[in-house]
């Protein structure tokens, strides 16, 4: 390849966006002088402007990222030559907005595949979202309670539209590739077979929690997801009441699944020894009482301490008051607090 050839398009590309830049400048400064506008105006407006400047610039770059002189053939999968047959246009959808890449097309004539070479080096997808676009929409539909509203934030923060089913789209991908990451190791981890995960360093103590949640998933009804956390914790004196201990969580991580107790607990258990369960001196496992929670504790940390939590320990004290005294007995609440 020419080195200037190189030279020319990037410079071909800075002059372009350059001109662009300053033609949109006057276009505001123009537009600012028409009319009284307010600050939020004048942010929206440039906002809006400078995301389609920034397609450009991402849509110029990636054009960069392809030969100005198309090779004749590559090779395809199958072992032969794919020729080369015109150069082919994709839109993708960015976290800029969509924007448009031209880039060469290859076809084999032995197993009649095409190819866009660039496309796999860019990790594009034609009339797809770019990666980063997608985690995000994955980002924004888990902390939202439905998808349309996950592209409603989508627009209002980045001024990108899509629609719900590109949310759900994009979320149920990322969710089947945790789904078969965290799976392997599950997988491999037999119950004879000694901690394959590489243990970090701990603090002396190690919390080891877990509980069992309802959703409502759809076409599947009210469904038990099993959810686990890692922690340690951290202890000083109460701001308030000096002399009491205030004690904290801290560096917690999180494991989730919906599947059976016994596959949970080695999920739960990789994740407790990568965060250091086999050299911490104490392990200490809290739970709601529930024989599935202390049966994982008892497979897979039998010298951890195992604790009732305050909340369910005192519902269930409270439970034996109403019991014993009934509910309107003045003893009932005596009875209960000394307990």
């Amino acid at each position: 390849m020419n080195p200037t050839t190189d030279a020319a398009r990037t410079e071909h590309l800075v002059t372009s966006l350059t001109e662009r830049m300053a033609t949109l400048t006057r276009t505001l400064s123009n537009w600012m002088q028409e009319q009284e506008h307010s600050l939020a105006e004048v942010e929206q407006h440039v906002v809006r402007l400078l995301k389609e400047l920034g397609a450009s610039l991402v849509a110029g770059l990636c054009s960069l990222a392809a030969d100005p002189q198309p090779s004749p053939t590559v090779t395809c999968l199958c072992g032969h030559q794919a020729a080369y047959q015109r150069e082919r246009k994709a839109q993708v959808t960015t976290l800029l907005g969509p924007i448009s890449i031209w880039r060469s097309y290859y076809l084999c004539a032995a197993c009649g595949v095409g190819q866009h070479p660039l496309d796999s080096q860019l990790q594009l997808c034609a009339g797809s979202r770019s990666q980063a676009l997608d985690e995000l929409l994955a980002l924004l539909a888990a902390t939202q309670d439905s998808f349309v509203e996950a592209a409603t934030v989508l627009e209002r923060l980045s001024l990108v539209h899509v629609s719900a089913n590109s949310v759900r789209e994009a979320t149920e991908q990322l969710g089947a590739l945790l789904l078969e990451h965290q799976a392997q190791p599950v997988a491999q981890q037999e119950p004879s077979a000694p901690a394959r995960a590489l243990s970090t360093a701990s603090p002396s103590r190690l919390y080891i929690t877990m509980d069992g949640v309802l959703a409502h998933l759809h076409e599947r009804g009210w469904s038990e997801f099993k959810v686990g956390c890692c922690y340690h914790t951290r202890s000083r004196v109460d701001r308030k009441r000096p002399e009491r201990l205030e004690i904290r969580a801290h560096s917690a991580s999180y494991v989730t699944a919906l599947e059976e107790a016994q596959t949970f607990g080695w999920r739960l258990w990789q994740e407790a020894v990568r965060r250091g369960v086999l050299s911490s001196d104490e392990v200490v496992v809290l739970g709601d009482g529930a024989h599935w929670i202390w049966n994982i504790a008892e497979r897979h940390v039998p010298r951890a301490l195992q604790i009732v939590d305050w909340y369910h320990a005192s519902e269930y004290v409270w439970n034996a008051a109403s019991a014993i005294w009934g509910e309107a007995s003045p003893e009932r609440a005596r009875w209960a607090q000394c307990q």
